[in-house]
């Protein structure tokens, strides 16, 4: 274990903030390096200084970073649209500035393979969203096509049950992109950002966050800057919001729309935030499950908590020797 590792990234967690059957903890703590040192792939594709090749190759896409200034930083599961079908991306990893990766990618729209219309089948136009949390489970620890196939059908029925609509895109109903993009899912996101407005401008040290959906912590994400915090919280609160889509076990939920006679469930906004850091914490002391080096210098490890509830996964980027990114996901 490195000492990254040993001594968690933070100095505090604040909350819960709740929005709706939603609630957000916030983890406080200081930037571990330059955060102007790195480009977000949202922001570099915005700038048009990255282009995301298409392969040909369902399992691979080429990430090319043209900034002669800064690194790119990419998070595994954000999505990626265009090219002959959307993909989410399958690692976190950092392309130095001036340099062409390839990085392990997963299908998430499996009935397309050709050019969608007014798209570039060569490449990709953008990432506004990430992942689902069953779904990126598959990727990150599976890496299974399958089971994100799966995972990302799975979540289309769940939210086409809450948000009592159908989500699947006519232009491509497999499309987990496109069902982000839905208008009932958009005033969802909306609600959500409403009730947190100015919760990071009000707290300007957040390095990362925690979502509780039915009661139980879902995942956590803390990142080396606030700056990176930032920029990735709305993709985050967007995939947290389909996982509040997932009937829990055992318990009942709220559904927008619902009649004004139903009784809600009550928002889970009781949890302590000391229970939160320990949870962080015990899941990174748990059983270590694998480390690679991923080129040409992050370290990505995983664990797993010794209750076998949560998974843990670290991205130590080797040349600063900092973590750039952890994320935590209860299973």
């Amino acid at each position: 274990m490195n000492h990254e590792l040993a001594n968690p990234p933070f100095n505090r967690i604040s909350g819960p903030y709740p929005a709706g059957d939603l609630s957000v903890y916030l983890v406080h703590g200081p930037d571990r390096c330059d955060a102007q040192q790195f480009n977000t792939l949202a922001e570099a594709l915005s700038r048009k200084v990255v282009v995301v090749h298409e392969t040909g190759s369902v399992g691979r896409l080429e990430i090319e970073n043209l900034s002669n200034d800064k690194d790119l930083l990419v998070v595994a599961g954000e999505i990626v649209k265009g090219g002959r079908q959307d993909r989410t991306l399958g690692v976190d990893l950092v392309v130095p500035r001036g340099a062409r990766l390839p990085i392990p990618a997963f299908c998430v729209e499996s009935q397309r393979w050709a050019r969608r219309r007014g798209e570039d089948v060569a490449s990709f136009s953008g990432s506004s969203s990430m992942l689902t949390k069953i779904a990126l489970m598959e990727a990150k620890l599976g890496k299974s096509q399958s089971g994100v196939w799966s995972s990302v059908a799975e979540a289309h029925g769940h939210l086409s049950g809450y948000l009592k609509d159908d989500v699947a895109s006519p232009v491509s109903p497999s499309s987990y992109q496109l069902m982000m993009e839905h208008p009932r899912m958009k005033t969802l996101v909306a609600e959500a950002r409403e009730r947190l407005s100015g919760l990071l401008d009000s707290h300007p040290d957040v390095v990362g966050f925690v979502f509780v959906t039915h009661g139980r912590i879902s995942t956590a994400d803390v990142f080396a800057t606030r700056q990176m915090a930032r920029s990735y919280f709305d993709k985050f609160l967007e995939a947290a919001l389909v996982d509040v889509s997932r009937p829990s076990r055992g318990a009942r939920r709220r559904t927008v729309g619902m009649d004004p006679g139903a009784q809600p469930q009550p928002d889970a906004t009781d949890m302590e935030p000391c229970a939160v850091s320990a949870w962080l914490q015990g899941t990174i002391a748990g059983e270590l499950l694998e480390t690679q080096l991923i080129a040409p210098r992050v370290r990505l490890e995983s664990r797993r908590s010794r209750d076998h509830h949560a998974t843990y996964f670290g991205s130590l980027d080797e040349q600063l020797g900092v973590l750039l990114h952890q994320n935590w996901m209860s299973n």
